[in-house]
């Protein structure tokens, strides 16, 4: 009996002593940093705050006991994957179990709000994917010469007051309020609030990020007017998508794209670019041929879409109202590309011209959406 406790003793002091050497904890000013060693190196995989006092900057240490700071991040995972709760490095995360946008703990989100600045050491080599996800605008932030992935999407989420790249970082850069590939070329998404974004005449494509990296989540939301320059050539996918409604200006040389009724439109192939939705009306002008993975000037929860005769194809469009209303002008309804008229809404309303109600009929008994359209003349 002896001998069993003896080794019950033992094993619980092994296991105690494997957490305080693998869970380590550094105090600096106000706050806590968490961090393990690999590989001779620092990961802080958590900063608590210690004090409700000095926390206006955060200067990230660069060295802890002597050995360097080359990552910053929660877990393994966010590395690699992304954690399902978005869980930032200060322990803030979207909460699961609401059908609203609210982020908890909200005691330790409001301390967070109270960082000023914050700065991260010339050291750093990596960050996780949600490291400085949901943090409030306003902050001054500098990005190290050796942090090139997972910048796109939590870096353009936010809007700062001030943010800084290092000269010496081989794919990033910041200009006129927006981020930028290195050669200056493509643009990934605004950093700034501002009333109006000028987008650089240097770029020639308007994107959402540096798909290598498997991560294409820029944001453009932040200015009330965004100006494209002559120079864009491509407007990549569904990347011009905001929350609330933006005026989108092209200067008129450009040979690519242009604006109509709010809407940009492809002037080459007349693909719809970026619809301009207004009190959940989406109008699009006829100068469209085709609807393809669009990108929406004011949210993506559309009541109503008014097709005119132009658009000659269309694929599903993917929103997710519960109830949405099509308003189709022409005497023949577009070529659907899939089988679907719409992805995720539960009910379809469809109005078209009277005289071709029987064209449509015919058209949308081809649909899987049939079961939940109703059609009106």
């Amino acid at each position: 009996m002896k001998k069993l406790l003896l080794t019950f003793s033992l094993l619980v002091i092994g296991i105690l002593t494997y957490s305080q050497a693998s869970a380590k904890t550094y105090k600096s000013g106000a706050f806590s940093y968490h961090y393990k060693v690999e590989k001779g190196n620092v990961w802080i995989t958590k900063i608590d705050f210690v004090s409700n006092k000095g926390l206006g900057t955060l200067n990230i240490p660069s060295r802890i006991k002597g050995k360097k700071v080359v990552a910053i991040g929660p877990s393994k995972e966010d590395f690699e994957d992304g954690d399902n709760h978005k869980e930032n490095i200060f322990g803030v995360f979207e909460n699961p179990d609401v059908d609203f946008f609210e982020l908890v703990p909200s005691d330790l989100h409001r301390k967070v709000g109270k960082i000023k600045k914050i700065v991260l050491p010339s050291t750093l080599k990596q960050i996780s994917m949600n490291c400085f996800s949901n943090v409030q605008d306003g902050k001054i932030i500098n990005i190290p010469k050796n942090v090139t992935k997972y910048v796109v999407g939590q870096f353009t989420q936010a809007k700062w007051e001030k943010i800084t790249i290092s000269p010496k970082n081989s794919k990033l850069k910041v200009k006129d309020g927006c981020l930028l590939s290195k050669n200056g070329k493509e643009v990934y998404g605004i950093v700034q609030k501002k009333k109006k974004i000028y987008i650089p005449d240097t770029v020639n494509v308007i994107d959402t990020g540096i798909l290598e990296d498997g991560v294409a989540d820029g944001d453009y939301n932040g200015a009330d007017t965004i100006i494209i320059p002559q120079s864009v050539k491509l407007i990549r996918g569904s990347s011009l998508n905001t929350r609330k409604p933006v005026t989108i200006k092209i200067d008129k040389r450009n040979k690519r794209y242009a604006v109509k009724d709010g809407s940009v439109y492809s002037k080459k192939t007349g693909r719809l670019v970026a619809g301009y939705v207004k009190n959940g009306v989406l109008s699009i002008p006829n100068t469209v041929s085709k609807i393809t993975e669009p990108g929406y000037l004011g949210g993506m929860y559309i009541k109503k879409i008014i097709v005119p005769s132009s658009v000659k194809k269309m694929e599903s469009i993917f929103l997710s109202p519960e109830q949405i209303t099509f308003v189709f002008k022409g005497a023949t309804p577009p070529k659907l590309t899939s089988e679907e008229l719409m992805s995720f809404s539960t009910k379809i309303v469809v109005y078209v011209p009277k005289k071709y109600k029987s064209v449509y009929d015919k058209w949308l008994a081809n649909s899987e959406d049939y079961g939940k359209i109703e059609v009106f003349a």
